[in-house]
């Protein structure tokens, strides 16, 4: 059976996972694909992931950040966060309420989404970025702005909490997203973390 990579499905994402061929084991190194792989390839060896900043330092190096959950425990924390992605070369905007406490929450349901509108029509972000987990993402799901996401081909990054969003995303508009790191953790990887998202 043929294993479909994602660059088939998306064109835009072909940076995220690509074919490799399977060497021929009669000769190592000759780039063939065995007779012993199956009709083309044999599934366990052919998908390489690529790091997902390959595509956003690229291709979209304007970044938003957009606080969907909890508010964040730590202001000057995530501002640190923010300053390092920076550091790396991303320009970065950041929405008005990301820094925002409304009760459990960043802000309102509205003003949680009015930073996505925002950041993607205005300030013209490639890639939106959480800037922390926590609780309540689930909020904004029924009412996110799917078809702007698609149109504008809007990649988003975040874990935890955050991924009832990316699972809804990409299965509403077929975009894919990032199960990478938030905001939050930006200025915590490690020497070896970044030079694995920097390649």
């Amino acid at each position: 059976m043929r294993v479909r990579s994602v660059s088939e499905a998306n064109p835009r994402s072909s940076l995220l996972v690509h074919s490799k061929p399977v060497q021929s084991p009669e000769n190592p190194g000759n780039g063939k694909v065995s007779k012993h792989s199956g009709p083309e390839h044999r599934p366990a060896q052919i998908i390489m992931m690529k790091s997902p900043s390959t595509l956003i330092r690229s291709i979209y190096p304007t970044v938003g950040v957009i606080s969907v959950s909890s508010p964040v425990p730590n202001i000057r924390k995530l501002q640190t966060d923010v300053a390092a992605l920076r550091h790396d070369g991303f320009t970065v905007f950041a929405g008005e309420h990301v820094y925002g406490r409304a009760r459990d929450t960043a802000g309102s349901v509205s003003q949680r989404l009015s930073d996505v509108v925002h950041l993607v029509k205005k300030k013209k972000v490639q890639l939106l970025m959480c800037g922390y987990g926590g609780a309540y993402t689930i909020q904004l799901v029924e009412h996110f702005p799917y078809d702007l996401i698609k149109k504008r081909e809007i990649l988003i990054s975040g874990f935890s909490d955050n991924t009832s969003l990316l699972v809804a995303v990409t299965a509403l508009t077929g975009m894919p997203t990032f199960y990478g790191p938030t905001v939050w953790y930006w200025s915590k990887l490690t020497r070896i973390s970044r030079t694995l998202l920097h390649r």
